[in-house]
């Protein structure tokens, strides 16, 4: 469905997830040695509307325990990349997780925040139970890839420009995303940057 593609799009300009045109994400080049890192338990992160809010929000990002190993950097930092499809998201209490190719970034600098990231793709994983499906999967049937929008859903977006043009919209935006390192905004208190990190590397 396309709507998983629209969630952490829509997500990031709501909450402000950083772009790919930041110089964390810029010039990157594949690691000069080898270094891994073991993460024993998930370090994930929720965002929720209060009680009193109009609108109920409920989002979870995460990455699952495992081994992720230093793929690429720059002169800010280097990105740890997971086995597997070991970025979790969901974007709602009662809806499936969906899984993604990603990691931690950790920076080089000592006053900079270490951050989870995910890799755009359109293959998509979606399960309830990501403990036995994370590392494991790495390709899904085409069925699973999303869909086109349904007329009512292109109405409510594209009003009177009409279904087939934002259709091609999404598509475009989605192609152009492709490959590309999304990061997983920092909200106030947040606890996964002190897990982050306490990290340890093994060179």
């Amino acid at each position: 469905m396309k709507n998983f593609i629209i969630l952490p799009i829509a997500t990031c300009l709501t909450l402000g997830c950083t772009s790919t045109s930041t110089p964390e994400n810029q010039n990157l080049s594949d690691v000069a040695f080898v270094k891994k890192a073991t993460l024993t338990e998930a370090v994930s992160k929720v965002i929720k509307s209060k009680p009193s809010a109009i609108f109920d929000i409920y989002v979870e990002w995460g990455i699952m325990p495992g081994v992720y190993l230093a793929d690429k950097e720059n002169e800010y930092g280097t990105f740890y990349l997971g086995a597997g499809r070991s970025f979790f998201e969901k974007g709602g209490k009662d809806s499936p997780y969906r899984l993604r190719k990603g990691g931690f970034w950790l920076p080089k600098g000592k006053n900079d925040t270490p951050k989870i990231f995910y890799i755009f793709e359109t293959e998509n994983v979606v399960t309830y139970n990501i403990d036995t499906t994370a590392l494991t999967i790495n390709n899904v049937n085409n069925q699973n890839n999303p869909g086109k929008f349904s007329a009512t859903k292109a109405q409510l977006v594209g009003g009177a420009i009409g279904m087939g043009i934002v259709n091609a919209i999404i598509d475009a935006e989605t192609e152009s995303m492709k490959g590309k390192r999304f990061f997983i905004p920092n909200v106030e208190n947040d606890s996964t940057v002190e897990k982050l990190k306490s990290i340890n590397i093994d060179y």
